[in-house]
C-alpha cells in the first residue's frame, strides 16, 4: 500500500508541474495577443492543444496508478462475505467500470484537444 501511495504522489507531483508550465505558457500567449503579436498567440493556441493531450495522458497515468488500489479494495469487499449474489457480481465489476471511465475520459480530453486544433 505504501508503494502505491508513493507512486501516486510522485505521479501527481509530475502532473502538477506539467500543468503549471502549460498554464504559464497560455498566460504568456494571452499577453502576446493583447500586445498585437499574433504569432505568439498562435503558439499559445498550439500549447493549449498540447495541454489537452498531456491532460489526457495525465488522466491515464493517475488512473492506472490508482487501478491496483481499486482492485484490491474490491477484492477485500468481496472476500468480506457481507456482499452476496447479484450484489457481489456488481461489486466485482467496479474495477472494470473504473478502467472504462479512465479510458473514456482520457479519450474525450484528447479528442477535444485535437478538435480545437482543427485536426479532427
Amino acid at each position: 500500500m505504501a508503494e502505491t501511495t508513493t507512486s501516486f504522489q510522485s505521479s501527481w507531483t509530475l502532473a502538477d508541474a506539467i500543468m503549471q508550465d502549460i498554464s504559464s505558457y497560455q498566460r504568456m500567449g494571452r499577453l502576446a495577443f493583447l500586445a498585437g503579436n499574433l504569432e505568439k498567440y498562435y503558439w499559445s493556441f498550439e500549447i493549449k492543444m498540447l495541454g489537452n493531450l498531456i491532460g489526457g495522458f495525465i488522466v491515464i497515468l493517475v488512473g492506472t496508478s490508482l487501478l491496483p488500489t481499486v482492485a484490491q479494495q474490491v477484492g477485500t469487499a468481496q472476500a468480506d462475505g457481507n456482499v452476496t449474489g447479484a450484489s457481489d457480481t456488481l461489486v466485482g465489476l467496479t474495477t472494470l467500470f473504473f478502467a472504462l471511465a479512465i479510458a473514456t475520459s482520457a479519450i474525450a480530453i484528447a479528442s477535444i484537444g485535437l478538435r480545437n486544433s482543427g485536426m479532427m
